[in-house]
């Protein structure tokens, strides 16, 4: 299924849960986006496989207002990094890109 909507929190404002209503495009290729790594960004923890998906998010406290707070453009990889973002909001857009990833080392759980 393309489409997914969905109440959550993501915590970063004291707004609380929103709507939000997912297109998840077609999948791409590392090779089909000819991405570069750079010097600070792990190619290897770049899943090879990504989705062009774009979001709508309406506040709860408004649901059936027909325009969204803001919208999200993103390129989401298989693993959940985020490689490039573009928040539209009314009056302007902000534009997000990896710049760093790093791998952790292992910690030992018990």
């Amino acid at each position: 299924d393309r489409f997914f909507d969905a109440v959550l929190f993501d915590g970063t404002d004291e707004a609380g849960p929103v709507e939000a209503s997912a297109f998840i495009g077609e999948k791409e290729t590392a090779v089909e986006r000819k991405e570069t790594a750079g010097k600070y960004i792990d190619a290897k923890l770049l899943a090879p496989d990504a989705w062009h998906v774009r979001l709508a998010v309406f506040p709860l406290n408004d649901r059936w207002k027909s325009t969204p707070a803001y919208e999200l453009a993103m390129i989401l990889h298989a693993n959940g990094v985020v490689s490039h973002a573009v928040v539209h909001y009314k009056n302007f857009a902000v534009e997000q890109r990896l710049i760093a990833l790093q791998p952790l080392p292992a910690s030992r759980c018990r």
